[in-house]
């Protein structure tokens, strides 16, 4: 993999990854998911530990598994994509969905890649008008969404920095990248999500497993260091998406509760039908979130900075844009 698509790599990674969290398609127009096989029950998947292993290349400690997501969010647009540029004709912003439109308008113009974006933006206040950056070359876009006060056209220079910036405003993103093959877009998903392995504070202690059971059902694998009186990491594999829920080294005494709560929304709100990894990094500012799925040798992704739920529903609302 050359340079340019390494650093393409690290702007579209997770989860999510939330800037902000990607080939089989013989056109670069109107491509669907791809239905994958479906898990054929909601059981911990040792195939996800074993890519999960693999993902994590030299990182040596909890820390880089704890800003995974932050990375995501923060990661400066790599020189072969093109830097945001505000239209001649950018006009403020009334709803999210015209955000959203200006967006895609943008990337129509600067990529080959079919294009993915939400169809509603869930998880923002009420009332509330997200702002965009976006960003893109032939093989790879970023949409990143703020919450700014009030909102600004499409790369509006205010966007991400001082006035309209800081952890409360930055909201999620979606986006993608072409990949060398189908293989390597399906082996890219878990480092793009943002999943590693477990690992404890203490480096000499090694976690252990068991299984558990949550209020939907789903069984899940809980892993725990001796050290601690919460899990380090909880995950699962369900109707083809793997997931990993990280709690790192802090106590979290809800950590069932959050489980319960996320899966029971997943119950009710599934993920679309395609293989993909989703990750969670909870945090006292945030439960980073982070999807990545795969057509083809292409990597979709999601992320949403503040919400487990919202970024699920987020990488729900994706869907192909022919036009804005």
């Amino acid at each position: 993999m050359d340079m340019d698509h390494m650093n393409r790599s690290a702007v579209v990674a997770a989860v999510a990854a939330v800037t902000m969290f990607s080939a089989g398609c013989q056109s670069h127009v109107g491509a669907t998911r791809q239905p994958s096989s479906p898990a054929a029950s909601d059981a911990p998947s040792t195939s996800f530990l074993a890519s999960v292993a693999a993902s994590s290349g030299d990182a040596s400690s909890a820390s880089a598994r704890e800003s995974a997501a932050s990375t995501v969010a923060s990661a400066p647009p790599p020189q072969s994509i093109s830097a945001p540029s505000t239209p001649a004709a950018a006009s403020t912003p009334a709803t999210t969905a015209a955000t959203i439109d200006a967006a895609v308008g943008y990337l129509h113009s600067r990529t080959e890649l079919p294009i993915e974006a939400p169809a509603a933006v869930p998880g923002g206040p009420a009332g509330s008008v997200l702002s965009a950056t976006a960003t893109a070359d032939a093989h790879g876009y970023q949409v990143n969404l703020w919450l700014c006060t009030p909102p600004r056209p499409l790369n509006d220079p205010g966007i991400g920095n001082l006035d309209c910036g800081g952890e409360a405003q930055r909201f999620g993103s979606f986006g993608a990248e072409q990949e060398a093959s189908a293989a390597v877009a399906q082996a890219a998903l878990p480092g793009l999500a943002g999943a590693q392995p477990a690992r404890c504070q203490d480096t000499n202690i090694t976690p252990t497993s068991s299984v558990a059971t949550t209020s939907s059902g789903t069984q899940v694998t809980v892993w725990k260091c001796a050290d601690a009186a919460d899990p380090v990491e909880v995950r699962w594999s369900a109707r083809g998406w793997d997931y990993d829920l990280y709690f790192g080294s802090s106590d979290w005494p809800q950590w069932r509760q959050l489980l319960d709560t996320f899966t029971d929304h997943l119950r009710a709100h599934p993920l679309p039908a395609v293989h993909g990894v989703f990750a969670v990094t909870y945090a006292g500012d945030g439960y980073h979130s982070a999807a990545a799925w795969a057509v083809g040798s292409i990597v979709y992704t999601t992320f949403n900075d503040h919400s487990d739920t919202a970024a699920a529903d987020l990488t729900s609302a994706m869907r192909p844009r022919t036009s804005p």
